[in-house]
Parts: C-alpha cells; structure tokens; sequence
C-alpha cells in the first residue's frame, strides 16, 4: 500500500513548500523511473531509489535533498517511505538512523540538524516538526564499517533509500500548532508572524495587547504590551487601549487640567535645523492622556513637597516623574529648562526584556536634538560597569542662554526586580551632591526609592536620626505608589545600612599617593610614637572591611543536581581569537613582593583585550586567591583612568558581595594599594603631579 500526498485544498492552513520543486540525490540506482523527483511530484506511486550502502557496498552514505526556491520558515516534514505489504519490518530497518537537516546552502555540514532517527525503528509514514528557516531540506543516512547499530537495522546489503514522497510544510501567516490547525491572534507587533510551534509572539505584541499571545486587551493600561498605566485623571482609570486618551470625561478634580493642552515649546519656533532631529510633536486633538501632561501639571504633582516639613527634616525640591515618552520628550526639556534642572537621574533602561521601558529622549554623542527654542546637544559621555554619565548643553534661544546638564544613567535596576544595595549606594554617591530630576519608568518605585535614599541619607547625616515608615508615607501624600512592593521597601533599608555602614573612601589620585606615602613611612620608618592624627591605618580600614563582609551559615548553602540536555550544531562562523596568560612568576605566600607582577600581568590583559565587549577569564588554584587582588586592581585602574580618582575599599566591598573569600587577607589588600602606588608613581602621568 502508499499513503497519498494530501491534497492542497485539504492541508487546512499548510502550504506545501516542496511541491515540484527541484530535487537531488547522491546517487540513482540503475533503471528507469527512480529519480529524486519522485519524492516531490505527488504522486506516491513513484519512489526514488539510490544505490544500496552497507558493509557489502562501496557506497556508504546516502543523500537526498530538495531546494525550496527560497528561504522559509518551516513548520513540519512528512517523510512517506516505500512500503511493500509483509516487508515493513525489513524497510523500516533500511530507513533507521536517517538524519533531516534545515540549511541555505547545499552543504550538510553548514546546516542545521531537524531530526535524528533511532534507536527505535521509524514508521514508513514519518513526520516531525522542525521549526526552522532555511532553504534545503536535507535527508542523509549511512552504513559505516566498523559501527555497531542498533537491533532491527539492515547492516549487510540491499539497503536502498526510497522516498515516495517527501513533503515539507509551512505554516500560513495566521496559524500555529499541529496541523496548523489553531489561529494566531493577530495581534503581534509590526502585524509579524506568531511562533508557528506555540502560537507566541516572540518578539512582543502590538499597542493595546499583552500575555504570551497578544490575546489579551489593555486593562488600565495602554501601549505596546500594555506597559503603560493610564492615567488616574480618566474615570476609572480607563483610557484607549492603544494611544492612552481617556474614554470619558476625566475626573472633576482633574477636569480643567484634562481638558487643556499647552504648547510643548514655544508660541513663535525659531527656522528648524535641518541636521538635528525634531523633537515629536504634541497631540494637538482631544483630551490629552498622561503622556502629555502640562508640565504645570506635573509641578502641581510635587508642589507641595518643597514647603513641608515632616519626619523631622525638611523635603528637598525633587522634580520626580515618568520616564519620558516619544510625544513627550519635548515636555520634558522644557520643564528641564523652565526648572534650570542641572542634574538628571535615569534610574530605568530603555528596554527590559521584551517591553520598551522609555524612549530616548536623548541625542548621541556629539549629535543634537532640536524643537522649537530648545537645542540639547551631547557633549560626551563616560559608561561605567552600571551605570552611565551624559554632559548635555542645553541652548534656550528665546532666552539666549546655555546651560550645563549632567545626566546620571543607573543601568543595573531590572523593572521588577531589586538592584544591589551597595552598587545603588556607590551610584548615589555620585550625585548626592547636586539636586536631580530623578525619572523612573513609571515614576514611583524606583523614583521614589532613589529619592527616599537620597533625603534619609542626608537627613541622617545630620541630624543622626531617621523615621524611614514616615517618610515613605509622607511621599505617598504627594503621589500614590511611591516605592512599590515590600522587596523595594526592604532594599531602602539595606541601602541606608550600607550607606551609613561603609562611606565612601574616594580619594583623587594625588591625595592617595601623599596618604600612601604617609601611612607607608609610618609603618616601617621606625617611628614608635603613635599619630593621633594618622587616618590612613590600613589594618584599621581591612578590620572594618571584613566587619562588613556578609558571613554565611550552613544553612545558606543549598545543594542539588540538575540534568541538561543540549543539541550540538556546528556553526560555520565560529571562530574566535582567545589568549591565554600564565603567571608563573607570580608566587604564593609572597604576594606583598609580586606588586610587580601583578601590574604587568593587567597591562598586559589590557594590551590584548582588543574587543571592548570581550570577556576575560581569570582562574586560580581555588579562584579566590590572587584572583581577588587581579579583579580589585584592574577595576580600580579602571577608575582612575575614567575619573582620576581611586576607592579601593569600595571595589573590594562590590567584590566580596559576589564571593566573599575575594581579599581575605590584609596581605592581599596590603598588595591592592601597594600596585596601585607603583602605578601611580611609575606608570602613571599622574605620578608625576
């Protein structure tokens, strides 16, 4: 008996790709009428037929493939191999061990494996699915000497491969699942394809539609995967799904703001600069949704929080908002330059995960952005391990005047999650000095978080004291939600801890040096008299570092196995250059005299590591030991030569957080300061200022 093509009409949402097209094989037996076309002609009557493979044989493997005429995303292939009444068990023991591969060249070995046949014997009617994209289908089998097969497989001789029909099927736009028989939703981004095997929308949905599979309408939300709340103005908070509008009429306390739309730039824009992109548009028709709120609204929200006084301290003026939008990106630098803002905290990424988090609403380097009066140019920007700091020059020419604005981008704070409490900590460090229009995704959790750090930080400072539930109640008088969630709550506490516990100990290069000289000439010039001044005591400060290493019980440490399973596939662009540094000369128990070494080992990682997104490996024997010395001094040549600065006990801090045996000897971080010094003194311009 033979099993048929099916007919088209009948393949429900299939399109059979490899309907007549062409064929090859790599070898025909003698006669007539067993050609690799057969396979393809619909017609199960007609079956190819190769020479036979096996021990007996000079042929050992067999090839058959089929050209698409183009590339195609492939659902499935059906495999109708001859069968001839009373010999199936014979014919499927010729079939076994086969192999399918999917690729754009002719090639097998460039291409990627569908499917590997065995141990068990296949059927003669085979289909597998295989949701890949190439333009070949490949079948391949073989009988090779000296190779023990499995029971049931013909071995010894009249092993001919016969394909009655081979039939490779794509999923129609709109159709996903076995037999293509379930409807996508329709509703995946740029009206893409959903995955033909699960029915997702890998690469997220459209405006207006959330979950898996786009099938979900917004609920008080709107946006690309519904990502954005609506604004609490609209009754109800509902809004349209799609561009965020209300669908009512808006609240009684919010009506007048709700219906009024000031002008995002100036009345009378000065001739548009054809080299700098505009800054969007504002919706100039019906009610204006939160994306474009009037910034006099904006102010409204945290008007108040400049004149109270509560939790024994008064509030500093933080404009706190959203992070911008597309069609608000011109509203947000014009409250930047109305409020003479000068520092920005960006406390979100511009996308996490799937979701778009904030446009960017800021230029490149040494590119502009221009609308109306306002012109906010790049001046340069310097990226951190988490973070990055922008200099923009923002040009008022209705004012005709310039302005400075540095702009901190803390990039290690996942949406949902809770960042490190000591890397928050070292990012804050950084811009406490000035006040900052802090901007979060929505505003409220990672907002209020920073600024609640921020205001208790220096609140503590002075006055010794904090009330941290009163403060956060008080920030939620002016805006609801302000730090979000008990795991945001709990990282505000570990941040103070971390703040008050460890200060910073940031010196600039020439200050470290004068205090290394100092503390280094206290230590072996023999002078017994103690300095009631001296600060710089080293094994006071690597005392204190370990005091605040977390310690780890038995209990901590969990233990179990998990098995993976993984398909190897050769990649035909798989080279990589890696070099390998070895470091015999660097020994142990001696490390306080390998200061040497160890400097010329991370010039010399420095040399070699030409891609700047390449990774470095570093081993040791337990690889604690010496590698925590290599990772302190490479960071901190690092921050010297960005900021000119250095903060040794700080990156070691960061370190152990990862691993805690990381430095754990005062001999070791004896050797961290003594390289840097030798860096400084020797190698180093700055040694000589």
């Amino acid at each position: 008996m033979f099993y048929g093509r099916p007919l088209k009409e009948e393949q429900m949402s299939q399109d059979d790709l490899s309907y007549n097209k062409d064929a090859s094989q790599s070898h025909t037996a003698s006669g007539t009428g067993y050609g690799a076309e057969n396979a393809v002609d619909g017609n199960t009557a007609t079956c190819t037929r190769t020479k036979e493979i096996g021990r007996n044989s000079p042929d050992k493997t067999v090839w058959w493939k089929v050209d698409l005429g183009g590339v195609y995303n492939i659902y499935s292939v059906n495999i109708l191999f001859k069968n001839t009444p009373g010999y199936e068990s014979r014919l499927r023991g010729r079939f076994a061990g086969f192999s399918l591969y999917i690729s754009n060249t002719r090639d097998r070995t460039s291409s990627s494996l569908c499917y590997k046949d065995g141990p068990e014997l296949p059927p003669l009617n085979f289909t597998t699915t295989c949701t890949l994209s190439g333009r070949y289908v490949i079948f391949y089998n073989e009988r090779l000497d000296g190779v023990t097969y499995p029971a049931g497989y013909e071995v010894e001789a009249n092993i001919y491969t016969e394909l009655c029909e081979v039939i490779v099927n794509e999923c129609s736009d709109g159709a996903y699942g076995y037999g293509c028989v379930n409807n996508c939703s329709g509703h995946c981004v740029n009206s893409s394809s959903c995955n033909k095997e699960t029915g997702h929308c890998d690469r997220g949905c459209k405006p207006g539609y959330t979950n898996a599979s786009c099938g979900k309408a917004c609920n008080n939300s709107y946006g690309e995967n519904c990502q954005y709340l609506c604004d609490p103005i609209c009754v109800n908070q509902t809004c349209d799904r799609f561009d965020g509008t209300c669908q009512r009429a808006c609240n009684d306390d919010a009506s007048k703001s709700c219906g009024v739309d000031d002008s995002a730039l100036s009345d009378e824009p000065d001739e548009p600069d054809d080299s700098a992109p505009v800054l969007p548009e504002r919706n100039m028709r019906g009610p204006p949704s939160n994306k474009n709120i009037p910034i006099r609204n904006i102010k409204a929200q945290i008007a108040n929080m400049s004149a109270k006084e509560n939790a024994g301290f008064k509030y500093e003026y933080n404009v706190k908002e959203m992070c911008p939008k597309p069609k608000t990106i011109a509203d947000f630098w014009t409250m930047v330059s109305q409020e003479e803002v000068t520092v920005i905290v960006c406390l979100t990424n511009l996308k996490e995960g799937a979701k778009n988090k904030c446009a960017q609403y800021w230029p490149n380097v040494n590119d502009k952005l221009q609308g109306g009066n306002i012109t906010i140019r790049n001046l340069g920007e310097k990226t951190y391990a988490e973070h990055i700091i922008r200099q923009f020059k923002i040009h008022n020419k209705a004012k005709g005047e310039d302005r400075l604005v540095t702009m901190y981008h803390y990039t290690a704070w996942a949406d949902h999650g809770v960042a490190d409490p000591l890397s928050l900590v070292v990012f804050h460090r950084q811009v406490m000095k000035a006040t900052a229009q802090s901007n979060g995704n929505a505003g409220v959790g990672r907002t209020g978080t920073y600024i609640a750090l921020d205001a208790l930080y220096r609140e503590g400072r002075k006055s010794g004291k904090i009330n941290v539930p009163m403060y956060v109640r008080t920030m939620r008088k002016d805006r609801m939600n302000m730090i979000q969630g008990d795991e945001q709550y709990k990282l505000l506490y570990l941040a103070l801890m971390e703040a008050f516990n460890g200060p910073s100990r940031c010196l600039a290069t020439e200050k470290f040096l004068r205090k290394y000289q100092d503390e280094n000439c206290y230590t072996n010039c023999g002078d017994v008299r103690p300095n009631p001044t001296q600060k710089f005591s080293l094994s006071t400060e690597f005392e204190e570092l370990l005091a605040l290493k977390k310690v780890y019980s038995n209990k901590d440490y969990e233990l179990g196995q998990t098995h993976l399973s993984a398909n190897y596939t050769q990649n035909e662009n798989n080279d990589m250059r890696i070099t390998v540094l070895e470091c015999p000369t660097w020994k142990e128990r001696q490390s306080t005299a390998d200061k040497r070494v160890l400097l010329d080992v991370i010039k010399e990682v420095k040399t070699e590591k030409i891609n700047t997104e390449g990774r470095i490996l570093v081993l040791s024997s337990d690889g604690a030991t010496r590698c925590g010395p290599f990772f302190v001094v490479y960071n901190a040549l690092e921050q010297i030569t960005v900021d000119r600065e250095v903060d040794i006990f700080t990156i070691a801090r960061q370190l152990q957080v990862r691993r805690t045996e990381f430095v754990s000897t005062l001999d070791e971080y004896q050797l961290c300061y003594d390289v840097i010094a030798e860096y400084l003194l020797n190698d180093c311009v700055y040694g000589n200022v």
